[in-house]
């Protein structure tokens, strides 16, 4: 081989090298990307508000899930169709939203994947097991025998060094299972079913672990600490209202809502260590370790804040619309949305919040429930494309760049 074909070859071998790097798919195994709860994704998300495909199948509140090229969906309710089919739904992220399969179940709650398995908290109170490859029911089990509305709304599970954590909203329990089979390992529960008001447990909350530690509320206002190994209780604290958000850990505390304050509470002991008023909502903030910023969804926008002082005055605030939805950073975006009659979704600089972009739906029908981009969801960022759900337009969207392979590039045109 001659010195310029063996130079020409090399090139070819490191454009594929690039090509299957890019091509890699990244993963978002469960509500806001991980067991710690931070919303935090490493990768740049979508750049411009570019709808690479969407789906409609039905009325969409929780968190998709994505692992390799396919992305997890499940739809739930639709007041303006009340005998809509509810399933969970997996779709071929590169073929344009190309439905793989289906399973009859309606959940309200963010999916998890455990290794093979897509975890599905039901509306009828039982939690589902199904293959991922096809959508088979591996197992399903009664873990709340009286949900109430919203089913395990409460509960998008955890998968943690390889048992899945839930919250049950009638008895403000934890239950831990083996996700080999659906056994109960453990629990714990915080009272009699039904007996703290409607419910014994916030709605549209998580558990979230670390070190070894599960962290999760209950009785509304309570935030407790356990063992995951000796299954016994650490601490716990008791807060000045109900509980809006999901634990979001940091190294040595961790961060959540009530619907009037964000505080910062001790890992070690259940201390607080600061706290501040807000407007909270549904959403679990976001945080970015790496640069001690917290981004919270508040009833008028967002709100960055340094996690080395939540009192401080804030790094910056956007004012739009009421955030329910979880925000999620990733690169150097934070992306979040708004539930109002016309609904948006905003990806502002994470640094200092100016508008990247935004795309804003079709106005709500007129004499219909409106909730759009709606509750404890959050999107889903995977190789740099964005997936959310939509209520009233029953919409999957994927944001992101149209990616072209170079299907010109060939052995023979680069071999001469």
């Amino acid at each position: 081989m001659t010195l310029k074909k063996c130079i020409q070859f090399s090139l070819f071998i490191m454009v594929l090298l690039i090509m299957a790097q890019g091509c890699t798919a990244a993963d978002y195994l469960t509500f806001h990307g991980d067991a710690q709860r931070t919303g935090y994704v490493a990768d740049a998300g979508p750049l411009s508000e570019n709808i690479r495909w969407s789906v409609s199948p039905g009325s969409i509140d929780s968190s998709p899930v994505v692992a390799g090229d396919r992305v997890f969906v499940a739809t739930g309710p639709d007041m303006s169709d009340p005998g809509a089919t509810l399933a969970v739904y997996c779709y071929d992220t590169d073929t344009g939203g190309e439905e793989l399969w289906t399973y009859e179940t309606g959940s309200e709650s963010g999916l998890t994947i455990a290794d093979d398995l897509l975890i599905v908290g039901g509306m009828d109170g039982y939690l589902y097991a199904l293959d991922t490859a096809n959508g088979s029911l591996y197992w399903s089990v009664q873990a709340d025998e009286t949900p109430g509305f919203f089913g395990l709304t409460s509960s998008p599970p955890l998968y943690y060094k390889g048992l899945l954590y839930i919250l049950t909203p009638s008895d403000g329990g934890l239950h831990v299972y083996d996700p080999a089979d659906g056994s109960e390992v453990w629990s714990v529960a915080f009272g009699g079913v039904w007996d703290v008001g409607w419910t014994a447990a916030t709605y549209f909350t998580a558990p979230a672990a670390a070190d070894g530690v599960v962290y999760f509320p209950s009785n509304l206002s309570e935030l407790y600490a356990y063992n995951t190994t000796t299954k016994v209780e650490i601490w716990n604290v008791s807060l000045d209202t109900t509980i809006a958000s999901a634990p979001v850990i940091d190294t040595d505390s961790l961060f959540i809502t009530t619907a009037t304050t964000l505080y910062e509470v001790s890992l070690a002991d259940g201390s607080i260590l600061a706290n501040r008023s807000v407007n909270a909502q549904l959403g679990t903030p976001a945080l970015d370790i790496a640069n001690d910023h917290l981004y919270v969804g508040t009833g008028s926008g967002m709100v960055c804040l340094d996690t080395n002082d939540i009192t401080a005055a804030p790094v910056w605030e956007r004012a739009t619309a009421k955030m329910t939805v979880s925000p999620v950073v990733a690169g150097d975006y934070v992306y979040g949305a708004t539930n109002e009659e016309q609904s948006s979704l905003y990806a502002f600089s994470a640094a200092d919040g100016t508008d990247a972009w935004s795309y804003t739906l079709p106005p709500a029908p007129e004499g219909n429930n409106w909730a759009s981009f709606w509750g404890g969801s959050s999107p889903a960022v995977a190789d740099g494309t964005l997936y959310i759900g939509a209520e009233y337009t029953n919409t999957l969207f994927a944001f992101g760049a149209n990616v072209t392979p170079p299907s010109s590039l060939s052995l023979s045109s680069m071999i001469v």
